[in-house]
């Protein structure tokens, strides 16, 4: 057994005696790498195979919590059939695939922009539309 098996068997294990329930956080890596004596590198490995198993999941920015990652909730998810109508969408496709060249057609060349009032200003780019 890997020194990553062992140690994620022992965070494992340290989840499991601290009584966590799903969906509990678990102590930030730092705090981890403390309580076991390891690397962080070391912890994230043992991290990453306990989210593998589905002992875990993580979301960037957040936490680590305890359990699998919970599915999205369909309650929360709307139906777009009510509001938009298939016209509508094909209308939005037309217009996403034109509005690059509606720019090139439209706009003139570039213009630098002083500001008469302050030499010590950089010019400023401007698109002027036609």
């Amino acid at each position: 057994m890997s020194s990553t098996t062992d140690l994620a068997q022992r965070l494992r294990d340290q989840i499991d005696t601290a009584g966590s329930r799903h969906n509990d956080c678990v102590s930030p890596e730092r705090e981890l790498c403390k309580a076991l004596g390891t690397t962080r590198i070391e912890v994230r490995k043992a991290l990453a195979e306990l989210e593998a198993q589905g002992c875990i999941w993580r979301h960037v920015g957040r936490d680590t919590f305890v359990g699998s990652r919970p599915g999205p909730n369909l309650q929360d998810v709307t139906y777009p059939g009510d509001q938009i109508n298939p016209a509508q969408v094909g209308q939005s496709r037309y217009l996403d695939a034109r509005l690059p060249k509606f720019g090139q057609v439209h706009a003139s060349a570039l213009v630098d922009c002083f500001d008469m009032t302050d030499s010590s200003a950089s010019p400023a780019v401007a698109w002027r539309f036609g």
